[in-house]
This record gives C-alpha cells, sequence and structure tokens, in this order.
C-alpha cells in the first residue's frame, strides 16, 4: 500500500495560456505583495473571540482516546519536524573551508535531543515516540521490551556524544598523531557499538511501534560512516580501511539500502494494521486513525530517511539544499463520528467504515499524484439549514505550479445548493498560510430537529476557517476569513478545530517560523439525514481536510553558487505527451515525474550568480536508454522492474551533457526542457554542482580535468 498518493489516474494539465481549465492571471515571474492588511469580513473580534475558545494544537484534540495519546502526539510530531530542520539546516548551511565538507550535523542533531529523562533514567521523547504509534496500531507492549527498546536508543544517542566530543577536540587541536590514532580507535569502537545495538532493537519484536527509534538509530549510525569518507585520510586512515567504511559489507552505501528498505517495509505494515484500530465491526476500516498514522510516520521515519541519500560525501561534497515535496495532512474537519450514519443516535459506537467508504472518502480527501502546488486562492460554498448558521457544503481550490504563468482552477469539492453564498480568499505572491482556525456547530436534522449536546452529536458543520497568513519576505501577518462570521442561532455554541504543523519541538507555527504552508483544502459531500435521497430533507454538511508542504520547497527554484541544490522534477510547470507525476516509493520524499511514451518536461530554474555548473538527475527505469536535456544527452541504464513501491537501489545518477559542465554567463532564469521516450522512465530530482576553475601558470584546472574549449562546447550544446 502506498501512502498518500495510492491512486492510479491522473491528468496532467496542459501549462499553455489557451488551456480551458485555466485563466491567465498569473504572471510568469512574482509580483509584489499586496500592501493591505485588512480583513476581508466585517465582525471579526466577533469570529476571534468564538475561534480562540477552544483551540486545539496538532489537529482536533476530539480525534484521541485520550490526554496523554494527544500528548504523544504533539511531542512525536514534533521532535521529527525538529529533527528533519536540523539536518535540512546543516546540509544546507556554510561549508567548512579547512576540509571542504559540512561539519558539526552530528553535534546538531543531539543538541537537538530533549533532555527530559522518565522514572527509568531513559530520555523522555522515546516514550513519547513509542506510544503514539503503539495506539495507533493497538499493539500491546510488554514492559519488557519497551525498556530494551529506549535503553538501545539511549545507549547509541551516549556513544555517539562521546564520539562527537573527542571529534570536536580533534577539530579544534593542531592534529596531532597521537589523537589521529585515539580517533581510529574510537571511530571503530563507536561504529562497532552501533552494529550490535541496531538489530537487537530490530529483534524486539514490535517493529512498527519502534520505527520512530529505528530511524533515529539509522541516522545517527549513517552519519557516523559517512566521518571516515570526510575524515578518515586525516586521521591516517588507510585507502583500503576508507573505501570499506564506503562501499564494504557494513559500510554506508549498504547500510543506507538496508535501513531505507527496512524502514518503508515496516511503515507499510504498519499503514495497513492502522486501518483496523478502534472500530467495533472488525470487517471495517478506521479512516482517520489511518490518517494520523500516515502522517505521523511522514514526519518521523519518511521525512528523515528520505536525506538519507544526501549523507553520501563522494555524491555530495558540498552543502546541499534538499526539498520535501512529499504532502501531509491534518485531521479531518468537522465531525467526531461515522459521516455514513443514517440515524443520529447518541452515544452510539462508532463501527468503522466498509472498504467502498474507506476507499470514497481516500479518494475524494487526499490529492492523486500532481506537480508541485502553491495555493493562490479558497472559495467556500455556503448554505443554511433549519435556521442555523450558513455552513459550507462546498471547497474550491485555485493554484499555480512553480514558475507556471497561468491560474489553475481546481474542482469543486462538494454540492452547491440554490441560495448558497460565496466567500473567497486570495493569496499574493509571497503569502503563506501557515495555520487554520475552523469554526464548527453540531447540525440539527430532519428528523432530529432539537439541540444537540456538543460532543454527543455525531453531525457537525463547519461555519467558515480563519486563515492566518504570513509575508515571506517580511514576515508581516494577517488574517482572513473564509466562509460566515455571523453569530446566529446555533443547534448549541460553537467550537473550534486549529488544523497547523508544528515548527519544531514543542513550538507552535507563527508568522516568522512555521515549518508547513497549506496547499489545498479538500473536501467530501455526506448526508447525514434519515432521508438521504431527498435534497431538502436531512442535513447535507461537507467534512474538509488541510493538505500541507514542507517550507524547504523554494518558491522560485534557486540555483546556488556554492551549494548542491536539488529541484524534484515535480517542480516543472508543464508535462506533455505520455507524462504524469507518480508515487512510485516512500522515501523520496514526494513524487516522481513517470514517462508512460514520449514526451517533455519543462522547468524554470533561477540562477542566482555566473558560473560554470554540472547538471545530473537521480533517476529510476524499467529500461536503458537516452534523454535530452536541451539537447544535450543523458544515457541511463535500467535499474528496476516495477514502477510502484520501489526500493533504494532501483534509483541512480547520470550526468547531462558530453562533459557534464555548462556555463551561466550572468544571473538569469533559465529554461531546461527534457525529452525522452522510454516507457518506464522516472525522474525523481535534477541537481545543480557549481564548478570551481583555479587558474596556473599554464592553463585552467577543475576538477574533471578538462579544458575550457570543451566546457564552451558543451555551453553551446545546451543553449542552442
Amino acid at each position: 500500500m502506498n501512502s498518500y498518493e495510492n491512486k492510479n489516474e491522473y491528468e496532467i494539465l496542459d501549462a499553455s495560456p489557451n488551456n480551458s481549465n485555466m485563466s491567465t492571471l498569473h504572471p510568469r515571474y512574482p509580483l509584489a505583495n499586496d500592501p493591505q492588511a485588512a480583513m476581508q469580513n466585517t465582525n471579526y473580534k466577533d469570529w476571534l473571540t468564538m475561534c480562540d475558545s477552544n483551540t486545539q494544537f496538532v489537529g482536533d484534540i476530539s480525534k484521541y482516546s485520550s490526554l496523554e495519546a494527544y500528548t504523544s502526539a504533539k511531542a512525536s510530531i514534533g521532535f521529527g519536524l525538529g529533527l528533519t530542520s536540523t539536518i535540512l539546516g546543516i546540509f544546507g548551511g556554510p561549508i567548512s573551508l579547512l576540509i571542504g565538507t559540512i561539519i558539526g550535523v552530528t553535534t546538531a542533531v543531539l543538541d537537538f535531543l530533549p533532555g527530559a529523562t522518565d522514572s527509568g533514567g531513559n530520555r523522555l521523547i522515546w516514550t513519547y515516540l513509542i506510544d503514539y504509534v503503539k495506539e495507533l496500531i493497538n499493539d500491546a507492549i510488554n514492559t519488557e521490551a519497551l525498556s530494551r527498546a529506549k535503553s538501545i536508543l539511549d545507549g547509541i544517542s551516549n556513544v555517539m556524544g562521546e564520539y562527537e566530543s573527542k571529534l570536536k577536540v580533534w577539530k579544534d587541536s593542531i592534529k596531532s598523531r597521537g589523537l589521529n590514532e585515539e580517533m581510529v580507535a574510537l571511530f571503530i569502537a563507536t561504529n562497532s557499538d552501533i552494529l550490535g545495538k541496531i538489530p537487537q532493537l530490530q529483534q524486539l519484536g514490535h517493529q512498527v511501534s519502534f520505527l520512530p527509534l529505528f530511524a533515529v538509530a539509522a541516522n545517527f549510525h549513517l552519519l557516523l560512516l559517512r566521518d571516515a569518507s570526510v575524515y578518515g585520510k586525516l586521521w591516517g586512515m588507510s585507502d583500503e580501511y576508507i573505501k570499506d567504511y564506503y562501499s564494504g559489507k557494513n559500510g554506508q552505501l549498504n547500510k543506507t539500502k538496508e535501513y531505507t528498505n527496512y524502514a518503508v517495509t515496516v511503515y507499510r505494515e504498519g499503514l495497513e494494521k492502522s486501518k483496523k484500530v478502534a472500530v467495533s465491526n472488525s470487517d471495517n476500516f478506521n479512516w482517520e486513525n489511518y490518517n494520523q498514522y500516515r502522517r505521523s510516520m511522514t514526519l518521523t521515519v519518511l521525512d528523515v530517511i528520505a536525506l538519507f541519500p544526501t549523507y553520501d560525501n563522494h555524491i555530495y561534497n558540498k552543502s546541499t539544499k534538499v526539498e520535501l515535496t512529499r504532502d501531509v495532512y491534518t485531521d479531518l474537519i468537522s465531525y467526531i463520528k461515522n459521516p455514513f450514519l443514517t440515524n443520529p443516535v447518541e452515544g452510539g459506537k462508532f463501527e468503522g467504515y466498509t472498504q467502498d467508504e474507506f476507499n470514497a472518502i481516500e479518494n475524494a480527501l487526499i490529492r492523486p499524484p500532481h506537480l508541485f502546488t502553491w495555493l493562490r486562492e479558497i472559495t467556500s460554498y455556503s448554505y443554511q439549514q433549519y435556521a442555523q448558521s450558513r455552513y459550507i457544503t462546498a471547497m474550491q481550490n485555485k493554484y499555480y505550479y512553480t514558475f507556471g504563468n497561468s491560474i489553475i482552477t481546481g474542482p469543486i469539492h462538494g454540492p452547491r445548493y440554490s441560495g448558497d453564498t460565496t466567500s473567497s480568499l486570495t493569496l499574493t505572491d509571497y503569502q503563506d498560510i501557515y495555520s487554520t482556525l475552523s469554526s464548527i456547530f453540531p447540525l440539527q436534522t430532519y428528523d432530529h430537529v432539537r439541540e444537540l449536546t456538543f460532543g454527543s452529536s455525531y453531525y457537525y458543520a463547519v461555519t467558515g476557517h480563519l486563515h492566518n497568513i504570513t509575508n515571506r519576505s517580511t514576515g508581516n501577518k494577517t488574517q482572513k476569513i473564509l466562509g460566515e462570521d455571523t453569530t446566529a442561532v446555533r443547534a448549541t455554541g460553537p467550537s473550534s478545530v486549529r488544523s497547523e504543523i508544528p515548527y519544531k519541538g514543542d513550538e507552535p507555527p507563527t508568522a516568522t517560523k512555521y515549518s508547513h504552508r497549506l496547499s489545498y483544502i479538500s473536501a467530501y459531500a455526506t448526508d447525514c439525514g434519515a432521508n438521504a435521497n431527498r435534497s431538502d430533507k436531512g442535513c447535507h454538511r461537507t467534512p474538509q481536510l488541510c493538505a500541507w508542504t514542507h517550507t524547504s520547497v523554494d518558491p522560485d527554484n534557486r540555483i546556488y553558487p556554492d551549494k548542491i541544490t536539488q529541484i524534484p522534477a515535480v517542480k516543472s510547470y508543464y508535462l506533455s505527451g505520455g507524462l504524469n507525476p507518480a508515487h512510485v516509493s516512500d522515501h523520496t520524499g514526494g513524487n516522481v515525474v513517470l514517462f508512460n511514451n514520449a514526451g517533455s518536461i519543462k522547468i524554470l530554474c533561477k540562477f542566482t550568480s555566473s558560473g560554470y555548473y554540472k547538471m545530473r538527475i537521480r533517476y529510476a527505469s524499467q529500461y536503458s536508454g537516452t534523454i535530452t536535456v536541451n539537447g544535450a544527452p543523458a544515457s541511463f541504464s535500467s535499474t528496476t522492474n516495477t514502477r510502484s513501491n520501489l526500493p533504494y537501489e532501483a534509483f541512480q545518477y547520470t550526468d547531462v551533457g558530453q562533459d557534464h559542465v555548462f556555463l551561466i554567463p550572468t544571473p538569469d532564469t533559465i529554461e531546461f526542457t527534457i525529452y525522452g521516450g522510454v516507457s518506464g522512465f522516472m525522474i525523481d530530482k535534477f541537481e545543480f554542482i557549481p564548478r570551481t576553475f583555479q587558474t596556473t601558470q599554464s592553463a585552467l584546472d577543475y576538477t574533471d580535468k578538462q579544458s575550457l574549449e570543451k566546457v564552451q562546447n558543451v555551453v553551446n550544446d545546451l543553449f542552442t
């Protein structure tokens, strides 16, 4: 089972201006911000007072079985976000001129680990990580296994702490021979210790519940193995030893493959288990629990393993800008119980969804694989019934692709009724929504016209959303309302649910510190009255779901002159022929672009500085062949025999151009057209590597030992 993008169909819209599904309101390049900070609607103070009365963190607290479960969810998600943010920040940071590589990532990770301990002396964060997952899959863990798992993680973090302390002393010293020998001995001992502990963790049982701990342990081990390539020669390690720690049986390459594939396999096992939790009918399924598991594991496991390839210092020997393009979804807004029930009896037990109902929810609320999109406008359609407040029955999104020149109008999710009202919220360039507060209330129905007690009613509607918006350039905050802000008659008093992803740790997002931006609001039309086939009977309300994307994604595909820049293929703005976005693995940090037959990709990249660059492509393919990038060839080999659930080793690299180097004479935005005709070819990322030239007395010498004349020829091939 794939994660979010588990659908087989996707039709990519042509980004050309003449497409009837699009408008041409979006310019090719960003405009200045809208200076107006006023609210769109009136009665703002009333709305704010209403919504702040019962705000929640990490979605709807009522979706959790207990306050303890909610606390574990909050701590786990915050930890995962902080760990990923820490690694992204260090690997994308400055380069050490002394040794020509990035330093301090392990120290930063160790410093990030929360210091609070439980009654047994283990780090409390391990308990939170385990407790949240075990509830989502209903895993009963015995005390011995639980204690042992936490002790193993503490042991690994402790030996890494000792190693990192000694490494810092070595870095600060004159690097005497004695210290070099000490470092080699300590490295070998630390590696042996971790090599023994990780299998112990895997063999305790409860692999799904312990998976977030495994991700932390694997991360430490791969960072350690990386140090052999970075520091080995300076320590006096032989070339044979360095090679063995890189490509040997227990070296970095094999362990990266092993750890990644293990994490994905266990994640998928848990995904299936999460469907069957907390339902009274064992034949049915729990979509909300499934969504929570998927979100939690994305933030604590899948995002972390998506960074593992960049630990390879032989391929990524500079700071590297990484982007995570996957979507995550907060909790469903507007109801507590099963929306398919037709008799709202208070206190009824949730029986779960049938397979058809589960699939209907998944297909309606979760976006199919798509090019990366930027939200431009949201429209809500509200309807009034039984003298209650107007509530949202349908939603519609407008968005654009990275550097795309057209606004795409998405479908209307949910029903529209005669006499409904429309409310729209438009974002200007450089604006992000980082938090959404939704007002909800229980509905009266045709057969149940009376006040329903909040918390016991099955049926809830959304009256509106208060969106917190920031300007990416200035950090200025504004707020806008989508929907109704009236205080008209309700079945009972209103409540609110906050949809957001934390910044990191226990920090909620703010206008200047946020980890995710709202990208889409989906909705699913359901009927909650006894007379489901009559539009004038029963109640018609539409549960809604917020999709979020990571702020590591750059809005203008900026290429840096001093670091390797990864541009995911789904950040292109145009696909033609037999190409479409596809979900082929859970470890790439997002979707890929799949060639079904001949077609092309167009992507715009903004080079901020002149200079020479190498371009390569991370890909997987069912067959061997060649593609062209602006006419320059890139050959590739067959790496897999399937298009789904691809293992780590299915992804390889190919260089673009005969001599692999091209010139950007002045800062500019360059369009790349990638053409190919091999079915089953999949592009994960484009990578741009700056090349440094050094003048000598006789010639120009650079890393690939090629002549400037050849470089100029390649430039001509690429851009003429």
